[in-house]
């Protein structure tokens, strides 16, 4: 479970810094949890890490399991035309994510070295918001201590 908050935050720190990302997502709309009263889309969110111990003789860590999820919308210009659709902005906002985060190497001085991988993505619906779509892009991080 110590592994989980430093990967937590290296994450939202590799998106925000990421440039691919901020093309699609401003910054301030990235965040580590479900977003306290409503966001400003397109918005980005750190799923719950589910950890698993690794542990031998010389070896010391886990495998964390993670989803980034992004909520898109139809974008539209100044007249109020679709410029594009929600469902294609979430697949250029979902693959973006992955682009900056799959096999990313990290040295976080509080857990040891972290890899980075991209396990799955998807985009859907979005269910609590009608006419928007969500990426989800799953991850699994190495932490060797």
């Amino acid at each position: 479970m110590e592994h989980l908050l430093p990967l937590r935050r290296a994450v939202l720190a590799a998106l925000k810094a990421d440039a691919g990302v901020l093309a699609l997502v401003a910054s301030p709309s990235i965040y580590p949890d479900q977003p306290r009263g409503e966001p400003t889309w397109p918005f980005v969110r750190y799923g719950v890490g589910v950890t698993l111990p690794r542990e031998a003789a010389c070896l010391s860590g886990s495998d964390i399991s993670f989803d980034v999820h992004g909520f898109t919308k139809d974008r539209t210009n100044s007249a109020g035309q679709i410029i594009e659709s929600a469902e294609d902005h979430g697949m250029r906002v979902g693959a973006a994510i992955k682009r900056a985060l799959h096999r990313r190497k990290l040295s976080l001085p509080e857990i040891g070295a972290v890899t980075i991988r991209s396990t799955s993505g998807r985009v859907q619906v979005d269910g609590a918001t009608p006419g928007a779509y969500h990426a989800i892009v799953s991850f699994r991080a190495k932490v060797t201590a």
